[in-house]
């Protein structure tokens, strides 16, 4: 089978579409992006939801950002029953796990 140019149909299928002709920056589309990520975690924050996780309590003490990615790590357990753990050296990932 041939490739088909399809050029000239997909600019009028994204001119007919709620974008039409806007530009968007990288930065914009980054933005986009990352907030489709975390859109539950900012919903349930701006609503007061999920102020205090039900969490085991921890054998150490755990700075304020190591606890906001244990809350992380357990919101995505829950959700999609497995999470990655993947910060920057010194960031707890021994005791996150």
């Amino acid at each position: 089978m041939e490739a088909r140019d399809f050029k000239e149909e997909l600019l009028e299928l994204l001119e007919a579409s709620r974008f039409g002709s806007k530009e968007y920056t990288p930065y914009q589309i980054f933005i986009k992006a990352l907030y489709e990520l975390q859109k539950e975690d900012i919903e349930d924050i701006l609503s007061g939801e999920k102020a205090r996780e039900d969490l085991p309590k921890s054998k150490v003490n755990l700075a304020e950002f190591q606890e906001d990615a244990v809350k992380r790590a357990f919101s995505r357990l829950r959700k999609y029953r497995g999470v990655l753990v993947a910060d920057s050296v010194g960031l707890g990932k021994t005791w996150i796990a």
